[in-house]
C-alpha cells in the first residue's frame, strides 16, 4: 500500500512539472526568459533545419495575458438561473431559426433524408406578397403584358383532364347504381307503387353529384387570382411568410411523377386560396381540393370550381345510420381517377376548421382513398406533405357563438359578401404558411407492416377495460366494395388502425411544424402566467423567457423585433375586448410613449376572461399548448399523487414527496382522458418513454428532486446497487421475480424554492381549464344514474351547470364551459367505456339517448371515476 502511495505522488509530481509555465521547477522558473534569447536561439535554428526560404511566425504573447477579467457572479440563495432559463440567449450568441418538418426519424428514414440537403435548411423566409415578377419597366402595360407571360409559363405546362364520362363509367359507380336500383324496386314493391323508370333516377341522381362535385380549373381564373391577390391581400395582410428551403422540397417532389397530397390544417377560409398561390407563384402544379359542401353557394362556387376546390357533403350520409353508397362510389372514383392521371389533391386532415386554435381530432376518410388506391395498384406512390397555417388574427370572426352551445349559423351570399367587407375594413397581421417535408406513402404502410407504428396508452383506472389490440398483420389486405371513404365494409380492420394512426402521424407533423405568432405567445402567456394582468415591463421579461423556450424545443415563431414593441403590437391586434390596458399612474401616462423605458412599469395589461370573450382569447393562447404538453401533463400528475399539497403552506422543514411510478401512472391515464384534445405522441413512439422524458425534465429544472437518504444516497444509486448485487449473485434463474422491472423512488417537490414553484404553477395552468371542463361532465353524470338522457340535452345541461360555476364565481376558469370541449369529454367517455350511445325507436324521429354502461350504474365506481379527475383539478 504504502509503495503505491510512493508511486502516485510520483506521477503526481511529473503533471505538476508538465502543467507549470515553461518548465517550472522552483522559484527561479517563475522568470519569463528575455525576448532576445528567445527570438535568437530561435531563428538560428529555424535557419539550420529550413534553410532561409520558410519564415518563422512573429512571436506571439500567451493567451494567459489576453484574458478578459470574469465578472463577480451575485450570490444568492435561490434557484440559479441556468436551471430555469434557456441555455441560449440572443444578446450573447447568435441563434439561428429551427428548421421544422422534417420527416419522423422512426418510420420514414428514408424519406426523411429525400429531397432534403445543408442548402435547404440554410433558405430562409420570404414574404409571398413580394414575390412579383421582375420588370424594370415603369409602362403599366408592358408590366402587365411581362406578367401574363410570366403566369402564363406556370400554367401551359401543367394539365387538368376531365374525368367525368370515366368516373360514371366505372365499375364501382356502375355497381351503386344496381344495388341503388334494386333498393328502390324492393321499396316500390312494399308500397305498391310501380317501377317503372326506377333504373333511371339513380343513373341521374350519380351525374347530378358528379356534376355538383367536380372542379373545373381554369388557367386565366387562376393567372387572375394570383394577380389580383398579390394586389389585395397586402391591403389587409402585412405579409404572408413562407420558407424558401420547404418549397423546394416540394417542388422537387413534384417532379417524381407520382402525385402530391397536400394535408393543411384548417383554420380559415383563406386557407383554400393561399396554399394555390403560394403553389403558383412557385411553378408546383396546382392541386385539386377537397371543400365542404356549405361553400356552395352562388358566384363563390363557381369561383373555387375554377381554382381547383370540388365540393363534397360535411356529412357523407344524409339519413343516421344508413349509407349513401351512390356519393361514396362518385367521390371515391372521382378522386381515385385524378389520382391515377398524377394530379396533386388537397384536403384538411381536421376535416372543418378549428373552434379553439389547437389540432382538432384528424379524419381518416379523405386519407383512406389515397391508401386505397395506393393498395390497388392504381398509382406507384404518393408524396403526403403536411402544412400548418398560422394567423396573427383571425380572418373568419370568432367561434364564440358556436362556443357557446348555440348552433352554426349557415353560409350565404349576402354573409360571405359581408364577411369579406369586415376583411378589407380590418388589419389582420402577417400569417405563416409552413410545409414539412414530403414522405412516402409506400415507404409509411412498408413501416407499419413491419410493426413500427403500434403503441398504445397504457391501461390505468381511466382506459377502457377492453382486449389488448392484435399486433399488425404481416399485410394489409384490401376489401372492396362499391362504396368507400372508410367505412367498415371498405377496409379490414387493420387497415382502419393504419389510416388512423397516419391521420394521427400527418396531424402530429402540421402541430410541430407550425410557427407561433406574437399574438399567440402573449395570449398564451396572459392566461397562464399573468392571469391577473401584469406590468408591460414584467411581461417583456417573461415574454423573452417564453420565447426561448419555444424555440429550443424546436418551433419557429412568426415575428422579429423588440419585445415590447412586438407585445404592443400583438395586444392592439388582439384588440380591448380581449387584452385591457390600463395605468398605473396617468400623469406619467401623459408625459412620454408607452414603450419607453421609464413608462413599461406604468402600462398594465390584463386578459379578459369573461364569457364569451375569453374564448377567443384562448382560441390563440391554445396554440401554443403543444410546446409544453406532456411537461404539463406530468405536473398536473404531480399535483394529483400529492393530493394538491404543491401549494398548501409546508412547515419548515416538510417535505412534498411524490411517487416516480404513481406520477408516470397518472400521466397515462390523464392521457387517456384527453386523448380528443391532444395528439401526445406520433403513432411509431411510444408514450410511456415520452412521458418518462418529461419527467426527467422536470427533474432537470429542479422542479422535481430525487429524495437524498440519511447515508447520502439516491434512491437511483440503491437501484444500480441492487441490479449489481442481483448481476453477481447465485440466484436461482427459474426464480420468477422480474430483475428489468422498473423500481420505485420518492421524488421531491421544491416548492420551497420560488423559482420551481412559479414553473410548478405556470405548467399546471396549462391544462387546468380542460380538467375543470372533464370534471363538470363527469359530475353531470350521476343525473344518468336515475334515466337515460337525450345527448343533445345532457350536453345542454352539463354546459348551463358549467355557466352556473362562473356566475357564481366557484369556476377557476371561464374556459371550461366551451362546447367543443364538452364534446370531447363526451366521446372520451364514451371511448373509455363509461358511457354509451344508442337511437330511441319509441318516437318517429330517431333521437340519440346517452345511457351509462352497466359497470358505471354501481354509485360507488361512478364516484371513484369522478374523484379520478378531480384530484387532478385545481
Amino acid at each position: 500500500m504504502v509503495e503505491t502511495l510512493e508511486n502516485l505522488q510520483h506521477v503526481y509530481a511529473k503533471w505538476e512539472k508538465k502543467s507549470s509555465p515553461y518548465g517550472r521547477q522552483g522559484p527561479a522558473a517563475n522568470t519569463q526568459p528575455s525576448y532576445l534569447a528567445v527570438t535568437g536561439s530561435g531563428r538560428q535554428a529555424w535557419k539550420e533545419k529550413y534553410g532561409d526560404t520558410m519564415r518563422p511566425q512573429p512571436f506571439r504573447r500567451s493567451r494567459q495575458r489576453n484574458k478578459i477579467p470574469l465578472a463577480p457572479m451575485p450570490k444568492s440563495n435561490s434557484l440559479g438561473h441556468f436551471k430555469v432559463m434557456p441555455t441560449i440567449f440572443p444578446e450573447t450568441s447568435k441563434y439561428e431559426r429551427p428548421f421544422m418538418g422534417r420527416c419522423c426519424s422512426r418510420c420514414l428514414a428514408s424519406s426523411r433524408s429525400h429531397f432534403f440537403d445543408e442548402a435547404i435548411a440554410s433558405q430562409g423566409l420570404q414574404n409571398l406578397l413580394r414575390l412579383e415578377p421582375e420588370c424594370n419597366s415603369k409602362d403599366i402595360v408592358s408590366r402587365i403584358q411581362y406578367y401574363l407571360s410570366w403566369s402564363s409559363d406556370r400554367i401551359t405546362r401543367h394539365r387538368y383532364p376531365n374525368v367525368s364520362k370515366v368516373v360514371l363509367a366505372s365499375t364501382r359507380v356502375t355497381d351503386a347504381i344496381d344495388r341503388s336500383v334494386l333498393e328502390m324496386a324492393e321499396k316500390a314493391e312494399s308500397g305498391g307503387k310501380s317501377v317503372k323508370g326506377a333504373a333511371k333516377c339513380p343513373s341521374k341522381r350519380a351525374k347530378s353529384i358528379l356534376n355538383t362535385m367536380k372542379a373545373a380549373i381554369s388557367s386565366g381564373l387562376l393567372r387572375f387570382t394570383a394577380w389580383f391577390l398579390d394586389k389585395v391581400l397586402s391591403r389587409f395582410l402585412n405579409s404572408v411568410q413562407v420558407h424558401s428551403g420547404q418549397l423546394e422540397m416540394v417542388r422537387r417532389a413534384s417532379e417524381e411523377n407520382v402525385p402530391v397530397i397536400f394535408l393543411p390544417m384548417h383554420r380559415s377560409h383563406l386557407d383554400y386560396i393561399l396554399i394555390t398561390l403560394i403553389l403558383f407563384h412557385y411553378d408546383i402544379r396546382i392541386p385539386y381540393v377537397a371543400a365542404g359542401d356549405n361553400l356552395n353557394i352562388p358566384v363563390f362556387s363557381r369561383l373555387m370550381k375554377g381554382l381547383g376546390g370540388f365540393f363534397i357533403r360535411r356529412k357523407l350520409d344524409k339519413k343516421e345510420g344508413k349509407k349513401d353508397y351512390l356519393y361514396r362510389a362518385v367521390l371515391h372514383t372521382y378522386m381515385q381517377e385524378l389520382l391515377r392521371r398524377g394530379q396533386n389533391m388537397e384536403f384538411f386532415i381536421e376535416g372543418g376548421r378549428s373552434r379553439s386554435g389547437k389540432a382538432s381530432t384528424p379524419k381518416g376518410g379523405l386519407i383512406s382513398v389515397v391508401v386505397d388506391t395506393y393498395m390497388d395498384g392504381v398509382i406507384q406512390d404518393a408524396y403526403l406533405v403536411p402544412v400548418s397555417i398560422t394567423y396573427e388574427k383571425i380572418l373568419d370572426g370568432t367561434f364564440n357563438n358556436e362556443q357557446m352551445g348555440n348552433p352554426k349559423i349557415p353560409e350565404t351570399f349576402l354573409r360571405a359578401v359581408r364577411g369579406i367587407w369586415r376583411v378589407f375594413m380590418t388589419h389582420f397581421g402577417s400569417v405563416r404558411v409552413d410545409f414539412a417535408q414530403p414522405f412516402s406513402l409506400k415507404e409509411y404502410l412498408q413501416s407499419y407492416q413491419m410493426g413500427g407504428a403500434m403503441n398504445h396508452v397504457r391501461r390505468s383506472s381511466l382506459t377502457p377495460i377492453v382486449p389488448k389490440n392484435k399486433s399488425p398483420s404481416p399485410g394489409l389486405k384490401h376489401a372492396g366494395s362499391c362504396s368507400s371513404l372508410y367505412g367498415t365494409d371498405i377496409v379490414v380492420e387493420d387497415s382502419r388502425q393504419m389510416i388512423k394512426e397516419l391521420a394521427s402521424h400527418v396531424i402530429y407533423t402540421c402541430i410541430r411544424t407550425s410557427a407561433l405568432m406574437s399574438t399567440n405567445l402573449l395570449a398564451f402567456l396572459l392566461l397562464t402566467k399573468h392571469r391577473q394582468g401584469a406590468t408591460l415591463q414584467h411581461i417583456a421579461s417573461t415574454f423573452d423567457w417564453l420565447k426561448e423556450e419555444v424555440m429550443i424545443r424546436g418551433r419557429d415563431i412568426g415575428y422579429v423585433g423588440k419585445t415590447p414593441v412586438v407585445i404592443n403590437y400583438a395586444s392592439q391586434l388582439l384588440g380591448t375586448n380581449l387584452v385591457k390596458r390600463t395605468y398605473v399612474d396617468k400623469k406619467r401616462h401623459c408625459s412620454g410613449s408607452d414603450l419607453d423605458n421609464n413608462n413599461m412599469d406604468n402600462v398594465f395589461l390584463q386578459p379578459v376572461t369573461d364569457l364569451p370573450h375569453v374564448f377567443e382569447l384562448a382560441y390563440y393562447a391554445n396554440a401554443a399548448i403543444s410546446v409544453f404538453l406532456l411537461e404539463s401533463i406530468i405536473a398536473t400528475s404531480v399535483f394529483a399523487i400529492s393530493d394538491g399539497e404543491v401549494f398548501t403552506s409546508q412547515s419548515p422543514g416538510e417535505e412534498v414527496l411524490v411517487s416516480r411510478l404513481a406520477v408516470l401512472e397518472k400521466a397515462a391515464e390523464l392521457c387517456g382522458l384527453l386523448q380528443y384534445e391532444f395528439t401526445f405522441v406520433p403513432p411509431c413512439s411510444n408514450l410511456d418513454t415520452e412521458l418518462r422524458e418529461a419527467l426527467e425534465q422536470l427533474i432537470l429544472c429542479e422542479i422535481l428532486g430525487i429524495k437524498q437518504y440519511d447515508d447520502g444516497n439516491d434512491m437511483r444509486q440503491r437501484e444500480w446497487a441492487q441490479r449489481l448485487e442481483s448481476s453477481v449473485s447465485w440466484a436461482n434463474e427459474d426464480d420468477d421475480s422480474d430483475e428489468d422491472a422498473e423500481l420505485d423512488e420518492q421524488l421531491k417537490v421544491n416548492v420551497d424554492v420560488q423559482e420551481s414553484h412559479d414553473r410548478l404553477a405556470f405548467l399546471l395552468n396549462v391544462l387546468a381549464p380542460f380538467v375543470e371542463a372533464y370534471w363538470v361532465v363527469g359530475h353531470n353524470l350521476t343525473k344518468l344514474l336515475e334515466k337515460d338522457i337525450p345527448e343533445s340535452e345532457f350536453m345542454s345541461l352539463v354546459q348551463n351547470c358549467a355557466m352556473e360555476r362562473v356566475v357564481s364565481g366557484v369556476a377557476g376558469f371561464a374556459e371550461s364551459v366551451s362546447m367543443e370541449c364538452i364534446k370531447n369529454a363526451m366521446k372520451a367517455f364514451d371511448t373509455l367505456q363509461v358511457t354509451e350511445t344508442y337511437f330511441s325507436t319509441e318516437t318517429e324521429v330517431s333521437v340519440k339517448m346517452l345511457s351509462l354502461r352497466d359497470r358505471y350504474h354501481d354509485q360507488e365506481k361512478l364516484e371513484q371515476f369522478i374523484d379520478d379527475i378531480e384530484v387532478c383539478k385545481l
